[in-house]
C-alpha cells in the first residue's frame, strides 16, 4: 500500500526528524538508490561533490525552452502582473541538466542525506540536500522523496508498515505521520503471475 508522510503543521525540527528516520529505515532495507541533483544549486561545491561520490554519475540534458515558448510565457506572466520579475528570472535560470547518482545505500549514503538540509537555492522543500531520492527493494520503489523533501512516499507491505511504525515510536515520533493514499494512486505490489 502507498503511504505519504504528512508534515502539515509540523515544526521544521519534527519534519527533519521524520525525514531522517524514514530515510534511514528505508535505506537499511533497500538494494539500490537513484538520486537526482540540480547541478549548481549548492553554495559549497563540496556538498554536490559528496553527493556525486555516493555512486555512479550520469548527466541527463534538459531541453531548453524555445524562444517562442519563452515569449509566450512572458506574455502570460505580464497578464498576471506582479509576478513578472520573479518568474522571468526563474525561466532564465532553469538548469540545463539533471545529475543522477546511482548506487547502493550504505552508512555514507545515510550520513550525506541527513547531515544537511536542502541548499539555499532549492526552489521547494527544505529537508534533503538532493532534489529527488528513490530507494528500491528489487524493482519495487520502497521510498521516494521529491522536491528536496516536500513530498515523501513509501510503498509498503503490511510487515514493513508495522516495522516503520515501531521505528517511529522508538524515535519518539508519531506513527500517524504516515497516511495512506487514496486508492486511485495505489501501486500493485502483488508479484507478477507467469
Amino acid at each position: 500500500m502507498r503511504y505519504l508522510i504528512d508534515e502539515r503543521n509540523l515544526e521544521l525540527d519534527t519534519s527533519l526528524a521524520v525525514y531522517r528516520t524514514a530515510l534511514t529505515w528505508a535505506a537499511a532495507r533497500s538494494e539500490h538508490f537513484i538520486l537526482s541533483l540540480q547541478s549548481g544549486v549548492y553554495n559549497n561545491p563540496e556538498d554536490e561533490a559528496r553527493l556525486r561520490a555516493l555512486g555512479n554519475v550520469t548527466t541527463i540534458p534538459i531541453a531548453r525552452a524555445t524562444d517562442s515558448e519563452n515569449l509566450l510565457f512572458q506574455e502570460v506572466v505580464k497578464f498576471f502582473g506582479v509576478l513578472t520579475d520573479t518568474l522571468q528570472i526563474r525561466v532564465k535560470d532553469r538548469p540545463t541538466q539533471v545529475v543522477q547518482v546511482r548506487g547502493t545505500p550504505d552508512d555514507a549514503f545515510v550520513r550525506e542525506l541527513t547531515r544537511k538540509e536542502a541548499p539555499e537555492k532549492a526552489i521547494s522543500g527544505d529537508l534533503c540536500p538532493a532534489e529527488d531520492v528513490e530507494l528500491f527493494l528489487g524493482e519495487r520503489r520502497l521510498y521516494s522523496l521529491y522536491d528536496y523533501g516536500r513530498t515523501q512516499i513509501l510503498d509498503l507491505i503490511d510487515e514493513e508498515l508495522e516495522s516503520i511504525h515501531q521505528t517511529f515510536t522508538r524515535a519518539g515520533l508519531d506513527p500517524s505521520y504516515l497516511i495512506s493514499t487514496p486508492p486511485y494512486v495505489e501501486p500493485d505490489l502483488r508479484p507478477e503471475q507467469e
